[in-house]
């Protein structure tokens, strides 16, 4: 049974406790959370009742705005890092400079906190906010990459977990290459239904 926790001054670290690791199986429910692999910087924590999150500029700016909002949603909280089960950030694909600073910063905050780093599937993030509750069904993520292309990855969700169908590449897709992916992986998905269809053409058409 865990003990309450003593709130925290606003934006204070707290000496570590070194309890860590948990039972294996045992619930993450305390979890900081960001993200700066796009144009916006978006953060969460949840302390397993509650849930906190802030979105800000991201890119070049996160370099030096993440850490002091980090600490702010914290302090809003009354939670310390030391108070965490576990720290995660996206792991891209998206902007090298954005990717860079998500990945030093969780894991210089992990190392002091004694906390694991959970890095996330930036667009398997976003293929969850789609799928609004929907199971089984498959989505194909994309978030702009820049430079007139996309990032992108097909995601299939069944039995309560996701298995990635196209993983995500480290550089963007040219829009028209990712369109005839969607087209075979259409023709694919809905191949006997496309048969039955040209068939029932073809017989109509001998009939006339």
């Amino acid at each position: 049974m865990r003990h309450p926790r003593p709130a925290a001054p606003k934006g204070t670290l707290r000496p570590a406790r070194r309890d860590w690791p948990q039972a294996e199986g045992a619930p993450v429910t305390a979890l900081l959370a960001f993200d700066t692999a796009s144009e916006r910087m978006t953060i969460a924590l949840s302390d397993g009742r509650r849930r906190w999150s802030r979105q800000a500029a991201g890119g070049a700016k996160a370099s030096a705005a993440l850490v002091p909002a980090l600490l702010d949603l914290l302090g809003e909280a009354g939670l310390a890092l030391c108070d965490l089960d576990a720290i995660a950030f996206g792991r891209g694909p998206g902007a090298f400079t954005g990717l860079r600073t998500a990945c030093s910063v969780a894991q210089g905050l992990a190392l002091g906190a004694a906390r694991p780093v959970l890095p996330i599937d930036s667009l398997l993030a976003v293929a969850e906010d789609a799928r609004a509750g929907a199971s089984p069904c498959r989505v194909w993520a994309l978030v702009d990459a820049r430079m007139d292309q996309i990032y992108a990855a097909e995601y299939a969700f069944a039995a309560g977990r996701w298995t990635t169908l196209v993983a995500p590449m480290p550089r963007g897709f040219a829009p028209l290459a990712l369109l005839g992916r969607w087209s075979l992986s259409f023709y694919m998905v809905h191949q006997p239904m496309l048969i039955g269809i040209l068939a029932a053409v073809v017989a109509l058409r001998h009939l006339s």
